[in-house]
């Protein structure tokens, strides 16, 4: 029985394995990966530099350890919800620096299908968005206070004309 094609085809596979690990070890950002049912199984040397932990530490569900305890719930329940439709994953939480601080993440996941339409495997990556969310913040804040304090009428309307809210100082 010749077993040439198989050869060929196993060693393809590994060449695009060593590919794909050989990238995600070079990208400054966390990348994860997780098969179809979404038990995370790989993530870069980033996340674990990251994050102090131990490479092996963080597969399955155990990433919620990293993972700030107010955002772990919603994350968990995106993500499940991500693994059940097959749609993208897209979230922003808090993942914890090895010293201790907490940072804000875009988090988003991609799933690779096959030529059937089912979910293989899913690829994701972590991207620091800590600075921005923080001017998100300060920008709101900001808003706030001149809602609050300003002496002139100010309110909002919907786009018929009707008046949804008036700040305060002006009544």
């Amino acid at each position: 029985q010749d077993i040439t094609e198989r050869k060929v085809a196993l060693q393809a596979l590994e060449e695009s394995a060593t590919q794909f690990r050989t990238f995600a070890q070079a990208q400054p950002n966390h990348v994860w990966t997780a098969p179809r049912d979404g038990q995370l199984d790989w993530f870069n040397d980033r996340v674990y530099e990251y994050s102090g932990a131990l490479p092996g530490t963080l597969d399955r569900t155990r990433w919620s350890k990293i993972v700030h305890p107010d955002d772990v719930t919603a994350a968990a329940a995106s993500w499940a919800t991500a693994v059940s439709t097959g749609e993208n994953y897209e979230t922003e939480f808090r993942i914890r620096r090895a010293d201790g601080e907490y940072r804000w993440h875009l988090v988003r996941g991609v799933a690779l299908t096959g030529a059937d339409g089912l979910v293989r495997r899913w690829i994701g990556t972590n991207t620091d968005i800590h600075a921005r969310k923080l001017q998100e913040d300060e920008s709101t804040r900001d808003r706030n206070r001149i809602w609050t304090l300003s002496q002139e009428l100010m309110l909002v309307c919907d786009f018929e004309g009707v008046m949804l809210a008036v700040n305060p100082s002006s009544m």
